[in-house]
Order: C-alpha cells, then sequence, then structure tokens
C-alpha cells in the first residue's frame, strides 16, 4: 500500500525552475578556466571581438580575442551542451543541451544577467540550431521530425511555421529582412521559403547527404562535405560548380571580409591544416594552405574579422589561435583549478580531498585570511572522505582501488578500515565513534572507528543508501521492489531486527540523519503525471505523517539533502539549490557552477561545485557568502567582494 505524504503547497519545483532561476552571484574571481572537457560547439560575435565556447561539461565560456584569454563562464546546464548559437547585435545566446539519455532541451540566455529566458524540451534530438539573421527568432531542426520549429527570441513561444516541409533540415538560413528562409534536407532539397506566407518559393534538387554545409560569397554559394571532399552548390540552381578533395572530419567556415571565401580546417592528432579558398568563374580555387603543429585538435572553428586567423577547439577545453598565413598557434590562456573530488565537516574543522591530497581547513569561511598556508596530506587515489574528527579522516576510492583507511593525522599510523577484496564503497556515515560503510553489492558494514573493529554487518540486494538512524539503529534506502515492498529499512544493531518505513515511493536514493537527530530521505516515484522525486522529512512513529518538503517532477536519483540549524537544503533538479526554512521556501543564489552536493558546515550551507569548488551559503537567505578554488600552488576565496589568496605545501 502507498502512503500518501504531507506535501507543502507551492514548492513543486519543475515550476520553479521553469519560471525564475536563482539569483546571480558575479564573484571577482581571478582565475577563469576552459572547459573540463571537449568543446562542443563554438561561435564568435559580430564584431569578432569575442569567441563563446560551449562544451561537454554544460559550461559555455567566453575568449577576449585582443587579450587572448578567457574572461568568463558560466554553466548553463547540468548537461552535454551540443549547439550554441549567438544573438546579432544582443548578449543573448541559445543552446541546445541533451543528456544522451532521451532529454533534449532547448533555451535562451541573457549572458549579462546570468538570466535563462525560457526553456522548451523536445522529444527529438535537435540537429540543428541557429538565431536568425537579425535575431528575431531561433529556428530548431530535429533529426526525427520533419520541417522546421521557429522560436520568439525573447518570449520563448512557438511562431508559425512552414508547414509544408515534408523533409528533415540540416541546415537553416534567413537573409537581414528574415522575410525569406533558405533550407537544406540531407535528403537532397535545397528550398527557400516565404516566412510570412508559409509556402515554398522555391525547391531544388541538390546533392544529398551533404555534412557540415555553409553559405559563402554573399550566399551565392552552399559548401559541405559529401563523400568525396569539399562540393560546392549553386545556392540559385542546386548545380554542383566544384569540388575539391578532403577529410571528412575537416570543419569549413566562410571567409569574412571582401575575400568572401572558404576555410577549411581538418584536425590530426599531432597537426592542423588550414586551407582558403576563393570562389571564381572557374570553380573553386585553393589559395592557401598552412600546417600548424597542435596536439589535441578537434573538429569546429571560427574565423577572425579580417580572416588572417582561425580558432580551433582543443580537446582538454581551451582553444587555440592560428595565424592562417604562417601556420603559427598559440593556445588562448585559461587557468587550470585544483578540483575538490570530496568534502567532509567535522565539528570546527573540514577535510578536503584534491587531485594533490588531502587538506584540512577551517569550516567557517570567517576564518581565513590573506597569505594563509595550507599544507597537503599525500594520497594514494583517494577521492572520497569522511570525517570522523579534528585529528582522524576515512578517505577511499569510489571505483573501489583504494579501500577505505582511517587516517590519523597525530602520526599514530593509518587504519584499514574494511577486509580486503570488499567491494567499492557506495556510501558512508559516521556518528559516535562509529562508521558505516554501504559497498556495491549490497553488504552493509559498521565498525569502530579507533581499531576498525567490526561492529555489525548486514546484506541484501536493492539497497541504495545507509546512514545512522541514531547510535542504536541504522537507516537505510533501498529500492521497493525488493521485500519488503518499502523504501526504507529502520535496523537495530544489538538484534538485526528490520523494520520496513513505508512512505511510498518506488526507491529512497538518499537517506540523512541531520545534526538534530531529524531523518530525511530522497523518494524517487511514479505517479499519472509521470516521474517524480521528493526530499522528505520522516516520521518514523506514523510514516504516514511524514512531511514532503520539496517535490520535483522528473527523476534525479543524485539529489543530495543537508540539514542546518536554520533550514533544510537540497541540490534537486539538476539547476541549483534550495532550502527550506522557518521563511518558506528559497533558491540559493548562483555562482558561476551548478552545485554537485550540499551539507552543513559552520551552520552554513556549504555546497561542492561541478567545478570542484566549494560555496558557502546564508541557510536563511540562500545568498553566496564565499566561494573557495584551489590551483596546483594555491588557493583562492572571494568573500564579501574581496579575494583572499594563499598558498599550498
Amino acid at each position: 500500500m502507498r502512503v500518501g505524504l504531507r506535501l507543502f503547497p507551492l514548492l513543486v519545483l519543475l515550476v520553479l525552475i521553469a519560471q525564475t532561476l536563482p539569483a546571480f552571484s558575479q564573484s571577482p574571481a581571478l582565475t577563469v578556466r576552459g572547459h573540463r572537457g571537449p568543446v562542443s560547439a563554438m561561435s564568435a560575435d559580430e564584431s569578432g571581438t569575442r569567441i563563446m565556447t560551449a562544451g561537454e561539461d554544460g559550461f559555455v565560456v567566453e575568449w577576449n580575442v585582443s587579450e587572448g584569454r578567457a574572461v568568463d563562464r558560466f554553466q548553463l546546464s547540468p548537461y552535454g551542451i551540443v549547439s550554441l548559437s549567438l544573438r546579432p547585435g544582443s548578449r543573448d545566446i541559445a543552446i541546445a543541451e541533451s543528456d544522451g539519455l532521451g532529454l533534449y532541451r532547448v533555451s535562451a540566455w541573457n549572458m549579462d544577467r546570468r538570466e535563462r529566458l525560457f526553456s522548451l524540451r523536445f522529444k527529438d534530438p535537435v540537429s540543428y540550431l541557429a538565431y536568425s539573421a537579425s535575431g528575431s527568432f531561433i529556428a530548431v531542426a530535429r533529426s526525427a521530425q520533419t520541417g522546421i520549429v521557429l522560436i520568439d527570441s525573447v518570449s520563448g513561444s512557438i511562431l508559425r511555421s512552414p508547414e509544408t516541409i515534408s523533409s528533415t533540415l540540416s541546415y537553416v538560413a534567413t537573409g537581414k529582412s528574415e522575410r525569406t528562409m533558405i533550407a537544406y534536407s540531407p535528403g537532397g532539397e535545397l528550398s527557400y521559403w516565404d516566412l510570412a506566407a508559409g509556402d515554398a518559393i522555391r525547391v531544388l534538387k541538390a546533392p544529398a547527404n551533404i555534412a557540415n554545409p555553409v553559405l559563402f560569397a554573399n550566399n551565392r554559394y552552399l559548401a559541405g562535405f559529401d563523400g568525396q571532399g569539399i562540393v560546392i552548390i549553386d545556392a540559385l540552381t542546386g548545380l554542383v560548380v566544384s569540388r575539391a578533395e578532403a577529410s571528412a572530419s575537416a570543419c569549413l567556415v566562410a571567409m569574412p571580409g571582401p575575400s568572401e571565401g572558404l576555410m577549411a580546417v581538418e584536425a590530426g592528432e599531432y597537426s592542423v591544416r588550414v586551407r582558403t579558398f576563393a570562389a571564381t568563374a572557374f570553380g573553386l580555387q585553393e589559395s592557401g594552405s598552412v600546417y600548424a603543429f597542435l596536439e589535441g585538435a578537434i573538429a569546429g572553428l571560427s574565423a577572425s574579422p579580417d580572416g588572417t586567423s582561425v580558432f580551433v577547439p582543443l580537446s582538454h577545453g581551451d582553444i587555440a589561435r592560428i595565424d592562417v598565413r604562417t601556420g603559427n598557434a598559440s593556445t588562448m590562456i585559461s587557468h587550470p583549478v585544483l578540483p575538490v573530488s570530496d568534502a567532509s565537516a567535522y565539528e570546527g574543522g573540514l577535510f578536503v580531498l584534491t587531485g594533490s591530497g588531502l587538506l584540512a581547513l577551517p569550516s567557517s569561511p570567517q576564518d581565513y585570511s590573506q597569505g594563509q598556508p595550507f599544507l597537503h596530506s599525500a594520497v594514494r587515489g583517494e577521492d572520497r572522505l569522511i570525517a570522523v574528527s579534528e585529528a582522524t579522516v576515512a578517505t577511499w576510492s569510489a571505483d573501489g582501488k583504494v579501500a577505505p583507511l582511517l587516517r590519523r593525522l597525530d602520526g599514530s599510523g593509518d587504519l584499514e578500515l574494511l577486509p580486503p577484496g570488499s567491494a567499492a564503497v557506495s556510501a558512508a556515515s559516521a556518528l559516535g565513534g562509529r562508521i558505516l560503510f554501504l559497498d556495491a553489492s549490497g553488504t552493509l558494514r559498521v565498525v569502530e572507528t579507533m581499531t576498525g573493529t567490526p561492529v555489525f554487518s548486514f546484506s541484501s540486494v536493492g539497497l541504495l543508501d545507509a546512514a545512522f538512524r541514531d547510535e542504536r539503529r541504522l537507516l537505510v534506502g533501498k529500492s521497493v521492489s525488493v521485500a519488503p515492498a518499502a523504501p526504507l529499512l529502520s535496523i537495530e544493531m544489538a538484534t538485526g531486527e528490520t523494520v520496513p518505513v513505508d512512505l511510498g515511493g518506488s526507491a529512497a536514493v538518499r537517506v540523512l540523519r541531520g545534526s538534530s537527530g531529524t531523518c530525511y530521505a530522497v523518494i524517487a516515484d511514479e505517479d499519472e503525471a509521470g516521474r517524480k522525486t521528493s526530499i522528505v522529512k520522516i516520521d518514523f512513529r506514523d510514516p504516514a505523517a511524514s512531511t514532503a518538503l520539496m517535490e520535483y517532477r522528473a527523476e534525479d536519483v543524485s539529489a543530495s539533502i543537508a540539514e542546518t540549524s536554520a533550514s533544510v537544503c537540497a541540490t534537486l533538479g539538476g539547476d541549483g539549490a534550495f532550502l527550506f526554512g522557518a521563511e518558506g521556501f528559497k533558491s540559493f543564489e548562483r555562482t558561476a557552477a551548478l552545485p554537485d552536493r550540499v551539507f552543513e558546515a559552520a551552520g552554513y550551507a556549504l555546497c561542492l561545485d561541478s567545478d570542484g569548488g566549494l560555496v558557502w551559503h546564508d541557510p536563511v537567505t540562500g545568498r553566496t557568502v564565499a566561494e573557495l578554488r584551489f590551483t596546483a600552488d594555491g588557493w583562492e576565496m572571494t568573500r564579501n567582494g574581496e579575494i583572499l589568496t594563499g598558498n599550498l605545501f
């Protein structure tokens, strides 16, 4: 039987996320990095003074061309961004994003205000996205659907689109007046449309399956790749007028300026070939070719306004500038950061794991001072931890290659906490001198912290998370598909007795015991309206009286919870963090990166963000108090508009 939870009104996150976005905290950070992985899309503004890149990490990075460096970055999505377009004459951009599992969204943003203008969800992958020539609307083509969707650039309203387009499209462009549209279909059709009337003006037969199409020479020609190389089509007739050999992985861009030519960039493993072409009465003539020695270049490029340089994305997340006259290449400057893989607070302090080691830090941002040095302790590949006291912390690796180890910082030696050959740890909790570990095989173990002596063990399939309920009992989150058919179990350690706690729902994917002793769960469920995820405050005496504090109308198995003295906080829905306190429901103030996890530290709500940074928030208002980030040899904190820095040793 499903138990109905009490739900506070007006706390459904799907509505909140669709209509509003948390305020943005503009920090005067010194370090601006590129992407954490491959660049997936790039575009230059009309003036050529800035380039915007989007990546698989969900970030958009702005690069200043004249300064040759990254100047700004902001995470627009928890998913990969597959397309990017800049609105002419504006600081608005449009992106298409996908989680790779069936979620496809198109959204528009104002980058100055960090404001999402609108977001629309599609059922099919987006194959093409671009603003119209004057920026009035966004054209969206889908790979599994015929026709085109036209979206108002400001309101996100769906505009009237030509209804008689009977094929899928891979390229769309308009003239400045935006009265007519040219479209190319991989089926071999080049067509012109009257957008006001919605009628076809002309439909031409053209070569099929042209990849990476681009208009050039004042829209006189359409270029792209077929199985034989570069093919040039007369845009007025659809006929092939010229060909040139080229790699199928090459990328094309129209040359700006009076030359009205074409550039092709072919990326190899260790070099890039840049070729320039001019359209003449005798066909496409190659006018130049240079090689640049550049490792890690990938498909995609943008050209400088004078046509003397191209900008090429790199696989590690930066971009390079190549002089098309000499082949000289230089990487645009960005500042790599040292990401935090995990953090855990105890009363009076904070343990942090980075790729360089373990750090013991103050838990309050008010306790950091300019020039303060911190000392790394060496690690062996650990990326997870849980604090026990100011002198002890347990560390391990999520992949199971490094088993849990109790690290004693007083020099008394380290202690192995689990038997050899144990499966990878998926969850941990500490209370009263004991640590609980749940591993990937479904085995739950409790050990004495100081001796490693086993206290209790329990095994079952379908276990998802575990925490101490109190010093005598454990709380386990599980799937209801495994008996007993309840999402939670309360386990008495002295006797092994298990008591189902039925809150309803399909599974409890996360459980937490707050510092007050109150327990919470993240419950995944599905009803007639679809999937949903709820943050629930548990009433063990009467589970039916348990309270759903927040609800998100979709599935989010990575949600996290934290309890402060003033509020309950959560990351839920992938678009930010939220709190519920005496003043009601509020969004956390946004920073450049989206929060991955939230926990309590020194009375603050502390977020570990997707960039590997730590962000303290006021637990009453959600306002950003401070941000902390690390580089290979130092740390940087922004706090109340000031920047503090120090060294790491």
